[in-house]
């Protein structure tokens, strides 16, 4: 009965909750629009970061940088992985905030990687916009879905207490 019940549970939240903070646009935009401050952040960098753990190809292509060449695509395929182009903040990359926050391409070693950190732009302090922390609007108004669906379930149907069947467990619990 409890894992029956679990189910239905799971399958009630994933139609109240979850699911509908995904595919309610309007109701995420309206949420964020309402909440904006909170999703406030400092001054950030616009970056790309490729990175490998093959010194040799690191080097032939910071040599090729260092000469005025820049990364064509086959190149930037070659990377293990790359990441961006995106914001940063302070304290999201440990390979952006090793690097100066000027425009261009910097090379950094992270760990056991060989990092290039191309910074494209500098970005003010400010509001993040919804497609940049969407993840973390839809984690917040699914938060609230649920805070607001409870609140209405406690309304539609008060909590009473059964002082006999308490008294029973009471005893039951308490027994040498």
């Amino acid at each position: 009965n409890e894992y029956r019940e679990g189910i239905l549970l799971f399958t009630i939240m994933e139609k109240e909750v979850w699911n509908r903070a995904s595919d309610d646009t309007v109701g995420l935009r309206n949420f964020y629009n309402t909440n904006r401050t909170k999703y406030a952040a400092g001054d950030r960098v616009r970056a790309t970061i490729f990175s490998t753990n093959d010194s040799v190809f690191f080097q032939d292509i910071k040599s090729r940088i260092a000469s005025g060449d820049t990364i064509s695509q086959d190149q930037a395929r070659a990377f293990r992985s790359v990441q961006g182009p995106r914001n940063f903040a302070a304290g999201e990359s440990k390979a952006v905030d090793r690097v100066p926050k000027t425009l261009g391409i910097h090379p950094v070693r992270v760990d056991n990687n060989f990092c290039l950190v191309q910074v494209s732009s500098l970005v003010p302090a400010g509001v993040r916009g919804l497609d940049e922390i969407r993840a973390q609007a839809i984690s917040d108004y699914q938060d609230y879905l649920e805070k607001k669906w409870v609140k209405e379930l406690r309304t539609k149907y008060p909590v009473r207490m059964n002082g006999k069947g308490k008294k029973f467990v009471i005893q039951e619990l308490t027994k040498p």
